[in-house]
């Protein structure tokens, strides 16, 4: 770029007047410009002058990838981080900067800046729509964030210099989109929201009321860990802490590694295998053969609810590498959810709370410290604030002092199966969908109690479990015949509720 000015050399002062600006290649060609943008100038009245302030942006940045390491000295930065594992960045500029580094690092280097490149969508309104302010659906991540009322959104484009149709356009859908503004929902539900969207090069059609719900979700994660601290601070004194943490020991050991499986265990907890015998073996039948009592109920050993566990959670950490992998954020977000949500939160605390069982405090410490960890990519601000709670409470060997740097969790070395636990919560989640449909589109009431029938005897040796995670289960019976408007099916089980 050059500044055209007038220079009068007859002039006493000599003084010299700016004009403009023109582009050019070169001086030769300014001049040219410049003459025919000011045609009442000659060439001789004209002075060309280059700009000293001019930065080729995409030029200076094909260095990023080395120069943020301290090149062009060889700094221990850059021998241990270029070229870099992975660069993510938007498919819009691959032409203008991915390339431009490659060319660089080949020329300067002879290799590549980066092993992998991943690229991601574009963030959309809720409707698909490319955001725009003349259409005022530009969502500010801060405003998600920190939230926002809807007379401040408004200014936001009140404020600009667009048209007034254009202007009149936005306000409607800002009161459309938003009618009660944005609620405040926080950095971590926002990360994990537009993780959970993400999928290869799949649009993001961002959802506020989907970001709301991971706020809600976070607000479920910081609950559970007051649960367990709360049974912790109850029982942790001076005495029992010392009690507690081999505890802890003796459960990594049980359930982390191979030594679970050992006779000394299997001898110790005589009492604990002898509930883990079949249901047939345990049937009493009393009154009549078609009627059992729910006082028979089979008592699933600490042990079997924990191994249930315990087979979910090596299931979800094996699910979650491979994933992670391929980065499918969206499938990993998913199952993560979900083992917290209706494994971990749902089910183990909601038995947890019933037994007040040493060893299943035990597994809900552990088990809470992998959710952090499976999580922290997503929730970092949440996670590391808990792990360091956690870490007060001394109960684990050899803690990191963050957790940016502690082991990521992997599979047990002890091999877990399905037990009978796992049929107990089979027909818990059915009986579950039941009073859910019974429900539909009526008030809900808190006092309604209901009893379960189903055709299959086995059900009453549940009626603990199931008693215990639908809570408003009041009894347990066995009928050949279902006389229920709605019943739910496991293969050849048939259920059914009734109002009591």
């Amino acid at each position: 770029g050059s500044s055209g000015e007038n220079h009068n050399p007859t002039g006493s002062s000599g003084e010299r007047k700016r004009l403009g600006w023109v582009v050019a290649r070169n001086k030769d060609e300014a001049l040219e410009k410049a003459t025919k943008q000011y045609n009442t100038l000659s060439k001789a009245t004209l002075c060309v002058e280059q700009d000293e302030d001019v930065l080729d942006t995409w030029f200076s940045s094909a260095f990023w990838p080395f120069s943020i390491m301290g090149w062009p000295t060889e700094t221990d930065d850059f021998k241990k981080y270029f070229p870099a594992s992975i660069l993510e960045t938007g498919s819009d500029i691959l032409f203008f900067w991915v390339a431009r580094m490659v060319m660089a690092s080949f020329a300067i280097f002879d290799k590549p800046p980066f092993e992998k490149i991943l690229l991601h969508g574009i963030v959309r309104d809720a409707n698909g729509r490319k955001m725009s302010k003349s259409l005022g659906n530009v969502v500010d991540p801060i405003h998600v964030i920190e939230g926002v009322s809807l007379n401040t959104l408004k200014e936001t484009v009140t404020q600009t210099n667009l048209k007034k149709e254009e202007i009149d356009t936005a306000l409607d859908s800002q009161e459309k989109d938003f009618p009660n503004g944005i609620p405040r929902c926080g950095t971590d539900a926002l990360r994990f929201a537009l993780c959970s969207y993400t999928s290869g090069l799949k649009d993001i059609n961002l959802n506020i009321l989907r970001v709301e719900g991971y706020r809600k979700f976070a607000n479920k994660i910081w609950n559970a860990y007051k649960f367990i601290n709360m049974q912790f601070e109850n029982k942790l004194t001076k005495k029992t802490h010392d009690y507690m943490k081999d505890s802890a020991r003796s459960f990594y050991t049980k359930y982390f590694t191979n030594a679970g499986s050992h006779p000394d265990y299997l001898k110790d907890n005589i009492l604990e295998k002898l509930d883990q015998l079949s249901i047939k073996e345990k049937k009493k039948s009393t009154k009549s053969e078609n009627t059992y009592s729910s006082s028979d109920s089979i008592v699933i050993s600490d042990s079997g609810v924990i191994e249930w566990l315990m087979l979910h959670r090596n299931a979800l950490i094996q699910e979650y590498t491979i994933e992670m992998e391929s980065f499918n954020f969206m499938v990993v977000t998913q199952k993560v959810h979900q083992f917290i949500i209706s494994i971990f939160c749902d089910i183990f605390i909601e038995i947890t709370k019933k037994t007040e069982c040493v060893e299943h405090l035990m597994a809900c410490l552990f088990i809470f410290k992998d959710i952090l960890l499976l999580l922290h990519p997503f929730m970092p601000f949440l996670t590391e604030e808990l792990f360091q709670r956690m870490r007060n409470l001394n109960l684990f060997d050899n803690l990191k002092h963050s957790i940016v740097i502690e082991e990521f969790p992997t599979s047990s070395e002890r091999i877990f199966v399905e037990n009978d636990f796992s049929q107990a919560i089979q027909v818990v989640k059915a009986i579950r969908s039941l009073i859910d449909a019974q429900n539909t589109g009526k008030q809900s009431d808190s006092k309604k109690t209901y009893k379960v029938i189903m055709n299959k005897p086995e059900i009453v040796f549940f009626s603990k479990q199931i008693k215990t995670l639908c809570k408003k289960v009041e009894t347990v019976e066995y009928s050949k015949i279902i006389e229920c408007d709605i019943t739910e099916k496991i293969d050849d089980m048939i259920f059914g509720i009734v109002e009591k």
